[in-house]
Parts: C-alpha cells; structure tokens; sequence
C-alpha cells in the first residue's frame, strides 16, 4: 500500500515521507528492492507508490518529467543506501564487525588515510539521510529559481486587454 502523505504540508515534506515509507517498507520486507528491478511489468500496488510521489510535487514548477524524475532520484537513493541501512554491511559503520573495522583501519592509517580519519570521527547522520538532504536540497534550489523566474516573467508581460 503506497504512502499516505495527505498529513504532510509541502512538497519537500511529501517526498521525505515517501523516502521514509519506503525505506519502512524495505525494511519490513527485505526481499522487495531484489525483485523490483529489471525489466518487468509492475503491478498495481507498487505503481502507486510513484504515483502518490509525484502528487506531491504537482503544484511545483517541474514539467511533468522532471517531476518523475525527481521521484526516481529519491527512489534510486533509497535503494541504492538500502544495503547500508541494513545492519552489518556497511562494516565500519554496523553490526558487529564494525568495532574491528574500525580498528584494523585505524591500525592502517598511512595505507587508508582519509578513510581513517573518517571513521574515527561519529557520525551524526547516515548516507541515507545526508544523500537525501543533497536530493531534496537541489529540487528545491531548482523549484525556488523557477518560481522566482516564472514571476519575473510575469510581472514583465503586459497586462491582457480589457
């Protein structure tokens, strides 16, 4: 069942809980990102999931294919961070393996010096949210300038004839 984003004010608001949703519903059932890829037909249930996305940025500037886009961009980095949200594979981050990641790395610090200082530093955001911070940062630069151009262009015409 897609994401019901009726309780969200704004686009931003929508698309951040239709990464959550989505990201829950991964979670919930870990076998979905392997089989919603390639070339296949979706079936009703997963095609409303882009379908509600994209009722969220309909009052925006984007074209229509741009809005698809942006909902593919925020889709695409869920999956693609769902492995890393995923406990015990990102081995420097979770699970129980990270403890000795960490110290084998920093033990190899003039061999992995960046990645070194990385991890030796707490994180106070995941991949997962500062990707989609980026994402939804650069849709709203690009609906914020499209908004303010469309008004220009506005306030530029002449009025219509009485």
């Amino acid at each position: 069942t897609p994401p019901d984003l009726s309780g969200a004010a704004g686009w931003r608001a929508k698309l951040e809980e239709y990464a959550r949703e989505l990201s829950a519903a991964w979670r919930r059932h870990p076998w979905l990102p392997s089989i919603t890829v390639g070339d296949r037909v979706m079936g009703p249930r997963e095609t409303a999931w882009p379908e509600t996305a994209l009722s969220a940025l309909t009052d925006t500037p984007l074209t229509e294919r741009e809005r698809l886009d942006a909902v593919m961009m925020v889709s695409h980095h869920i999956r693609a961070t769902h492995p890393a949200a995923t406990q015990g594979t990102q081995t420097w981050t979770d699970g129980s393996a990270a403890p000795i990641m960490r110290d084998l790395l920093l033990l190899n610090a003039s061999r992995f010096p960046l990645l070194a200082t990385t991890v030796a530093i707490p994180s106070t955001t995941t991949t997962r949210e500062f990707g989609l911070l980026a994402l939804l940062d650069g849709l709203e630069r690009t609906i914020t300038q499209r908004t303010h151009n469309n008004g220009d262009e506005q306030a530029a015409s002449p009025p219509d004839p009485p």
